[in-house]
């Protein structure tokens, strides 16, 4: 956890709409006026707005409420709109402030005592209170639109009055003092906080396993239960998973997606309207049905010399979340209607809430796994239930 106790008790920490856009504006561009800024705020949630200097200064002092033509058409079914309108602010922004931003932002959320820690706040992201301090990497739109979106639903920016008078750019300098924990990038070091880490998304993280496995070709183990994503399966990724298996002969490679009862489940929870546009069908169970198809043909990239150690498994029971393990590790992230690459991903620690965690997450892929009696499925299972073993004998230590 980042050291926010020399700061924590600077200001009565309330978030709202006006105390997010006060950091934002004190992070400003040269000769940007309260005015410009706060227009290309709101216009991210309404499109075009026009408010007076009277406004945007009160608004920015927490003195006045969100205009209603803001609060009652912002939602996050379209939050990918918001997002795209939100590069007009961030022309607007010193970049060399971001850090500073989201440092400030964070133990604002974490210190305001009338958020519980379970509560999601940033819809678009999946980011919890209690998580917010152990991020290691953000996308810097998504992760602002998303905050903002939850104080236009959730606060009223007066009450923000107190927390913003002490908000100033000498509160925000503060934050360039403290070690950041950001990297904007994948990372796998340890938290502070022991059970998880929570990641920003899972794309993110798939792309910082594929470099683990780049880097280091001593892993013996990669399986990903449910989720596949496209950037497992491209051309880039099996020429890289060929590498790694060459390199070590004890290497295995297990790719377990989702067929039948799972995909038609998976793509019940899909929201049609927040699926991006690529090279897959953007209705639910044809996407799932695709990937699938393209998960099948993968395999046939890998040379002969390792394809023994790669094991595809059809899942065909509806699965509640998605899991990836590296050697020991062990990531999930929960489904909802969002794409599974974009979910938050967890990783459990090697504590003793983090033990059991890992546990639970490998109980959960043996128990869906129990009723196959395939040799691949079979050769996973017996790989899982030593894994439990190991981490059962590693708690009683």
């Amino acid at each position: 956890m980042r050291n926010v106790e020399k700061i924590s008790n600077v200001v009565n920490a309330r978030l709202c709409s006006g105390v997010v856009a006060q950091v934002l504006y004190l992070c400003r561009k040269p000769r940007t006026t309260q005015r410009k800024f706060v227009n290309a705020l709101l216009g991210c949630f309404i499109g075009e707005t026009n408010y007076e200097d009277d406004y945007a200064n009160k608004f920015l002092k927490c003195t006045k409420n969100i205009p209603t033509d803001v609060s009652g058409n912002a939602n996050v079914e379209q939050s990918r709109i918001y997002v795209q309108r939100f590069k007009k602010v961030k022309e607007l922004l010193d970049e060399n402030k971001v850090e500073n931003i989201i440092n400030v932002i964070c133990t604002l959320i974490y210190n305001d005592s009338d958020i519980r820690g379970t509560t999601v706040i940033n819809e678009i992201e999946g980011i919890r209170k209690s998580d917010v301090l152990d991020i290691t990497h953000f996308n810097f739109s998504e992760f602002i639109v998303g905050v903002f979106l939850y104080t236009i639903q959730n606060t009223i920016n007066v009450q923000g009055k107190d927390c913003v008078s002490f908000i100033d750019k000498h509160y925000i300098e503060q934050f360039s003092d403290i070690k950041s924990r950001f990297s904007w990038g994948w990372t796998l070091l340890s938290g502070e906080r022991g059970a998880i880490i929570a990641y920003t998304k899972k794309s993110e993280a798939i792309i910082g396993l594929l470099n683990v496995l780049e880097q280091d070709s001593s892993v013996e183990f990669f399986c990903v239960f449910g989720g596949v994503s496209n950037k497992l399966i491209e051309y880039k990724s099996c020429e890289l998973f060929s590498r790694w298996l060459s390199k070590n002969n004890d290497a295995q490679l297990f790719l377990c997606y989702e067929v039948g009862q799972a995909a038609e489940g998976r793509a019940r929870l899909l929201n049609p309207r927040k699926i991006c546009r690529d090279n897959l069908p953007t209705d639910p169970y044809e996407r799932m049905l695709m990937k699938a198809q393209n998960v099948e043909k993968a395999i046939v990239s890998f040379p002969e010399n390792v394809k023994d150690r790669v094991g595809l498994i059809p899942i065909d029971v509806q699965l509640n979340h998605h899991i990836t393990l590296l050697d020991d590790e062990v990531y999930w992230n929960l489904l909802t209607e969002h794409r599974s690459s974009e979910n938050t991903t967890y990783k459990a620690e090697n504590t003793p809430t983090g033990i059991k965690t890992k546990c639970e997450q490998l109980e959960y892929m043996l128990r869906i796994l129990s009723e196959k009696k395939d040799d691949v499925s079979v050769a996973l299972i017996e790989m899982l239930k030593k894994k439990v073993d190991a981490i059962c004998a590693l708690a009683k230590h």
